[in-house]
């Protein structure tokens, strides 16, 4: 049986973090594992040492905030890692920032469900096996 592919969440807050685990546990199925990381620190090293199939990132970290989130976990992980932004923020230029950054989907953490986030990881990491990347 081929070893599940991982998928990485980056989120500070546990309350945030118990509910996206939950949602990904029930919407990704046997096909994910999952790894949950607070900082972006230790998410970079993380795609550093281990091979991820998506990245899910919060952007108001202990150590980093807003778009440089982005640049830097991109420096990181590659250009072939899918990453999907979380946030609470309000700001709706953000979104456009993020994306324009090389985010490939931006999600509210207000507006999340599962079916949103089982899409979002299923067309990022779509398109990383299509060869489509930022």
């Amino acid at each position: 049986m081929p070893e599940r592919q991982k998928i990485l969440l980056v989120e500070d807050d546990q309350a945030d973090a118990g509910v996206l685990l939950r949602l990904l546990g029930e919407s990704s199925g046997a096909d994910y594992g999952l790894v949950h990381k607070e900082t972006l620190g230790d998410a970079c090293l993380h795609v550093g040492e281990e091979r991820v199939a998506a990245i899910l990132l919060d952007i108001t970290l202990p150590d980093s905030t807003g778009v440089d989130t982005v640049r830097t976990m991109i420096t990181a992980a590659g250009p072939e890692i899918p990453i999907i932004v979380l946030t609470g923020g309000s700001d709706p230029t953000v979104p456009i920032d993020c994306i324009e950054a090389g985010a490939q989907d931006y999600l509210r953490k207000d507006e999340l469900d599962g079916g949103s986030l089982r899409r979002a990881v299923r067309f990022g990491v779509g398109r990383l096996r299509a060869g489509r990347f930022r």
